[in-house]
């Protein structure tokens, strides 16, 4: 669910129904891996599948999910978008970069008191993705709000408690 949903709906009937209001938390991946994640992932679909990427290149995929309107097979969204408001506020309590996980390991562990076993799911295939400076250098112009958050996340240590951009 994405942070916006969360507090127009779940948060408000936690409060009410419970009053409760929990701590949440998100991992945010680097911009360029999360989207080639996508693209690896969906390559194991069978040619002619909608979401498919066979027989896209990587720098097709990025051109295409930057439009307004994507086909399906690169429909991925922006995890700015996923984690903040409509003004940019980061909705989340406690943001953490995906290539740090033990930082979210230890607070989990911390939080219930005992070591928690963590299992990979729904991993892409490995493949080499290629991009070009050009698209490398739209991407970065178009989802800049990503990158910027992601760097914060970065420069705070791999652990970003709720700011405002």
């Amino acid at each position: 669910m994405n942070a916006r949903g969360f507090h127009s709906k779940i948060a408000p009937f936690l409060k009410d129904a419970f009053d409760q209001s929990p701590q949440t938390l998100a991992v945010m991946r680097e911009p360029l891996d999360q989207i080639s994640s996508w693209y690896r992932y969906r390559s194991r679909l069978k040619t002619g599948h909608p979401s498919s990427t066979k027989g896209i290149s990587f720098d097709q995929f990025v051109l295409d999910a930057l439009k307004e309107s994507p086909p399906l097979y690169a429909r991925i969204g922006s995890q700015f978008s996923f984690l903040t408001s409509a003004t940019g506020d980061v909705l989340v309590d406690h943001v953490f970069a995906y290539e740090k996980l033990e930082i979210l390991h230890d607070l989990l562990r911390q939080f219930f008191g005992k070591e928690l076993i963590f299992r990979q799911a729904n991993v892409s295939p490995r493949l080499t993705v290629e991009l070009s400076s050009k698209t490398a250098a739209k991407l970065h112009d178009i989802r800049a709000h990503e990158f910027a958050l992601y760097d914060k996340i970065l420069k705070a240590g791999g652990q970003l408690n709720r700011v405002k951009l």
